[in-house]
Formats: C-alpha cells, structure tokens, sequence
C-alpha cells in the first residue's frame, strides 16, 4: 500500500496524529511528492486500487483561483497515469465534494470515462455534498455498489455529453460553464486603463504618438505572455506550489541577464538571428509536451522546465536590448514595451478559453508581427538617406 502527499509537512503531522496511525503499517510506504509525478515515475507493482481522496485543501484557495494545487491530477491525462498503474482487476475510485453543482460532477465524470474507456459508477454520499467516481475494466467488479445505502447510478447522468473534460491543455476543473467572469474582466479592464493614462502621463500624449514603437510594444506582450503561461504549464511538474514561481522566475531572470550581458559584449549588429531563434524557441515550447518531464527527478525536471519556458526570454532580449540601444527615445520606447507586457499579462487570461497551447501560437503571432514591422523600418531606412522613423511607430498627426 502507498499514501502519496505533496507536503511533507501533512505527512509528519499523520504519522503523529492520525488515530489509526495507518503511516506506521510496514506495508505502507510514503511518497512525498506530486502526485502526477509519482504516477510518471513509479514502476513498482500495480495496486488492487487507486483512490483520490479529497486531494486538495479547498478552502485554502480563493472561489476565483484558475488552478488549484490538484488541477493536474483531474485531467484526462492525470486520470489515465493512475490507470495504467492498475491490475486488470483493479478499481479506481475518486471521492470529490460537487457542492460546486451538476456541471462539477458531469466534467469530472466525462473525464474519467474518457481517461478510462468506461462507464464509471456514480455514487452520490452525503458528506460534504459529495459524489464517489468509480472505474473498472470488469464492470463485476462494480456490483457492490448496488448494495450501498446512497442513490447510484450506473448510467451517465443526460447532461455529460454537453461536460468540457480537462486535460493537461486545458486544466481549469473549477472554471463554471457558460459564466462571465465579471471580477477579471473589471480588473483586466483596470488594469489596462491605469496602464495606458501612467505611461501617458510619463510621456504625455503628443510625444507618444510620434514616439510610440510598436515592434517593441509586441515584443514586451509576448514576453509576459510566455512568463506568466509558464506558471500555469509548469504547474504540472510541481503541483501550485512556491516551487513553480521559483523555476519561472529564477530562469526568467536568469536569462534577461544573460541576454543584456551578450548585447553589451558583442553589440549584435543585426536582430534577424535572435529573431528566428526566438521564433523556433517559441515553436519548441509549443511542441513539447511538459508533461513526459515528469518522468525524471524533481531538481532534474525543474532545471529542463525552467529552461524551456525561458529559452524565447533569453532571445527576446537580446531583440529587445538592442532595440532599447538604437532607440531615438529610450524611455518612450521603454514605456511602449511596459504597456505591451501589461497587455500580454492580461492576454494570458485567455488560456481560460483556448488552453494553454494556443497562447503559445499567440506569443508566437505577436513576435512575427514585431519581427514584420522591425523588418519594414530596416528596410525603410537602408532606402533612404536620411533617418526614418521607425515603421513600429505610429507616425506623428
């Protein structure tokens, strides 16, 4: 038997409060780690059953959180790790409070036949407005739920089929169907507005429509948007943990250092190589599935994590810093790429919706049209004999 927590801290307080003191069993072992990486990783023999308890302190997270420290267990993918760890004859069984509603327990049920190729047995309990989820290959093994004194049923509830299941793409198992998330859109809106009248009052109104560079307002947007995806993506290495915020930021930091330390050494007289190598790094994270990481150590999944979602950083500021150098106006070009971040922080919102590749075809959207229109303003000003405004800026009326 094996009991896998993700906070070792829950397991010290188990083994010394935990009335039937299961933890001191010499058949039980424990695994302090995330659970999507333990199903990755282990390659012991397969259990009798699987069971997901009430994985997550709910009540420690806001009802507005897009992802929760068990997001990633939920998923098809997460669900079907658990099942391969099955004997043929095995059951895997997950217990969830649904007080969420209907829709809660019709998305998780979908995801589970969908992880499982079967019809899960459905038993609704009273504790916590609970409802108990239960696979098998052999539908005998199922029977006993016949017998339990709760309403079971072994049909899918009619409104499954309209369920959105989760998946590694898409992990947001508490986003509500068919609700507008008023509270973000009023922040977002916030924000943009409060961005756009500050970097307007630096730089007053006149002076930023002459001055306002475009290439590098995309470019700040696409770098938040890879930053700020990368705490979501990752999350799926180390659970929402301080771990994930720790890999992204130390390697988004790590990188503009590198990035500003090649510019001032080799002063790059060209950007069009650091374009394309932001280009294909943005494709590579696009391709490549975070999840087969999990299959290595922690320190060893973290370092390869944090260095794929923070290759385009690296390039992208070598782009950025040279611009920054051979701008006419630094502090306006520098408020234009400020504004472009703002925006590609809010633009990450809407993993909600499309998941967390597209935003990946997003980012790499927005450096193509940085790359375009840093393009027409070289190509402008090797034509003419005299200075040209840059062509990502807006020109002066």
């Amino acid at each position: 038997m094996g009991a896998v927590e993700i906070d070792p801290t829950i397991v010290e307080l188990g083994r010394r409060l935990h009335p039937e003191r299961p933890y001191d069993d010499p058949r039980v072992f424990v695994v302090v780690d995330d659970g999507r990486a333990f199903f990755e990783q282990y390659r012991g023999e397969p259990f009798d059953v699987i069971s997901y308890g009430l994985v997550d302190s709910h009540a420690m997270f806001s009802a507005l959180s897009t992802l929760r420290l068990d997001n990633y267990l939920y998923t098809e993918e997460g669900l079907r790790a658990a099942w391969r760890h099955l004997r043929p004859d095995g059951v895997l069984a997950v217990n969830f409070s649904v007080a969420g509603g209907p829709w809660l327990r019709d998305r998780i049920y979908r995801t589970l036949a969908l992880a499982t190729g079967t019809q899960p047995v459905l038993v609704a309990h009273d504790l916590h407005r609970g409802a108990l989820f239960v696979a098998a290959r052999e539908p005998a093994r199922l029977q006993w739920a016949r017998a339990a004194p709760f309403p079971v049923a072994f049909d899918p509830p009619a409104t499954v089929r309209y369920a959105r299941a989760t998946s590694d793409d898409w992990p947001f198992l508490y986003l509500r169907p068919g609700v507008v998330p008023w509270g973000y859109l009023i922040v977002l809106s916030s924000i943009l507005i409060g961005a756009a009248v500050l970097v307007t009052a630096a730089h007053g109104a006149r002076a930023l429509r002459q001055e306002f560079d475009w290439t590098l307002f995309l470019m700040g947007a696409g770098f938040l948007l890879i930053e700020t995806r990368g705490v979501t993506s990752l999350s799926l290495l180390f659970g929402s943990t301080w771990v994930v915020n720790a890999a992204v930021f130390t390697g988004v930091l790590l990188m503009a250092l590198l990035a500003n330390a090649i510019v001032a050494r080799f002063r790059p007289a060209s950007t069009l190589v650091p374009f394309l190598l932001l280009l294909l790094s943005v494709v590579l994270l696009w391709s490549v599935d975070i999840g087969a990481l999990n299959r290595f150590p922690l320190v060893a999944r973290g370092l390869m994590g944090g260095t794929l979602n923070a290759l385009p950083v690296a390039f992208a500021g070598v782009v950025v810093s040279t611009l920054l150098a051979r701008s006419a106006n630094m502090a306006a070009a520098l408020g234009a790429n400020l504004l472009g971040a703002v925006v590609g922080g809010c633009l990450e919102y809407l993993s909600m919706y499309a998941g967390l590749r597209a935003l990946a075809l997003l980012a790499l959207a927005l450096y193509l049209g940085a790359l375009a229109l840093h393009m027409r303003s070289s190509r402008a000003a090797a034509a003419s004999p005299l200075p040209v405004r840059d062509a990502g800026r807006e020109p002066a009326r």
